[in-house]
């Protein structure tokens, strides 16, 4: 089985990769770990700050999760720095493959973001990036 890792945002280009994984494997072939990276929040802050934001981080995740249901998947949210995050997530899990987009901004079409260009940089294992269209 292998283990596929999605990095998402919420946005509608970061939920193409999703829709590109269930493409490319069936649900008994993968276990999937979603994550999200707030990192917005890295310095502590009082809860009645954290508490809207944790909320909102759960219902985007919650979203894509019911976009894979027949799927193995593990949804993790956490606050830290996108890039090195993921790396170090995809290095815990034994990540075969991340499948991401170039950016999730708009007018950055033509440019692979500054996250996705550092994960494919220093990535232990292959790197998919998701068609913009």
């Amino acid at each position: 089985m292998k283990n596929v890792l999605i990095p998402i945002d919420g946005t509608e280009r970061s939920i193409k990769s999703i829709t590109l994984a269930k493409k490319l494997f069936q649900p008994g072939d993968v276990k999937i770990r979603l994550l999200m990276i707030r990192e917005d929040v890295i310095a502590p802050v009082p809860s009645d700050e954290l508490d809207p934001a944790v909320g909102r981080a759960k219902e985007l995740m919650d979203k894509a999760a019911a976009m894979l249901t027949d799927y193995d998947v593990t949804p993790t949210i956490i606050f830290g720095r996108a890039g090195e995050d993921i790396l170090k997530c995809a290095k815990n899990d034994g990540t075969d493959i991340i499948i991401m987009t170039k950016s999730t901004k708009k007018g950055w079409i033509q440019a692979i973001g500054s996250v996705t260009a550092y994960v494919v940089k220093y990535s232990p294992c292959m790197v998919l990036i998701a068609p913009e269209q």
